[in-house]
């Protein structure tokens, strides 16, 4: 079962100036995997950094917020923590105090102290009363696996024998090939129509992306680019899917949008 994620939120001013409300102090060892931050109304000017402290020890984990940046915001953390250790974040604004940021949230996910925390990366269908995963990724493989019990049949496939190819019944929705990714269309920072069958790319238990027979739909940004190098068999790091052909990254799909090396609408 998935714990509960550790919530940091902020509405009004910082405390002291310095800290987002909130400090957590758990009685047992665990570790920190990874941060998810969203900022409702974006930044007008200047730069908020939170630094995650332990024990009120500063951490490596840092991330700046600014005007340019795109939520939700992912830091991978992997970080060990002792019982009893107090958990809070710090804060510090370059910009105009009477312009800094008065909402914020900073979801910590969390597991166990097993050393790294691999995520759990899936395809979930959803139609109608229908909601039950299919598909997840088996990271240390790095394949696919159906773990529906048959339940796939006739709504989702996924071929992995040329690159990769996702149907929605019949229909081949989303295809990576040839350093392209390829769909019907692509639907930035949108949601499909509710009532449209869908395959749901699940992070854990946030949905980063969704596919329906229209096209892909993703909860961020779409933008092409180069892409963070995998290590050998890695389709995975942290939260986010590595898309393949064959075994060359092609997209990157995670809670920060879509990148990739190269994108065509329509299928041919």
């Amino acid at each position: 079962m998935q714990n509960l994620p550790l919530i940091f939120q902020l509405n009004g001013s910082l405390v002291d100036g310095r800290y987002l409300p909130g400090q957590v102090v758990l009685p047992q060892a665990l570790r920190l995997a990874t941060a998810l931050i969203f900022c409702p109304a974006a930044i007008a000017a200047g730069t908020l950094t939170l630094t995650l402290e332990v024990a009120g020890i500063a951490t490596s984990a840092q991330v700046e917020l600014s005007p340019d940046t795109v939520y939700p915001v992912t830091l991978p953390l992997d970080l060990p923590i002792a019982s009893n250790q107090s958990i809070r974040w710090r804060a510090s604004f370059t910009g105009d105090p009477l312009t800094a940021p008065e909402q914020l949230m900073a979801f910590i996910y969390w597991g166990p102290d097993e050393g790294v925390l691999p995520p759990v990366l899936g395809l979930r269908w959803v139609n109608g009363n229908e909601l039950f995963r299919l598909f997840e990724l088996d990271l240390a493989a790095g394949t696919w696996s159906d773990i529906s019990g048959g339940l796939s049949s006739g709504r989702v496939s996924v071929d992995t024998t040329n690159g990769l190819s996702i149907s929605i019944g019949l229909q081949e929705a989303l295809r990576v090939r040839s350093s392209v990714v390829s769909a019907p269309a692509f639907f930035e920072n949108r949601q499909p129509p509710p009532e449209d069958p869908r395959l749901e790319w699940l992070v854990n238990s946030v949905v980063v992306a969704q596919l329906t027979a229209a096209g892909l739909w993703v909860g961020g940004p779409i933008r092409t680019a180069a892409l963070p190098a995998p290590t050998a068999n890695q389709i995975a790091y942290w939260n986010q899917f590595f898309l393949r052909d064959a075994t060359q990254p092609v997209a990157v799909l995670g809670a920060d949008g879509l990148t990739v090396l190269g994108l065509q609408e329509g299928l041919s």
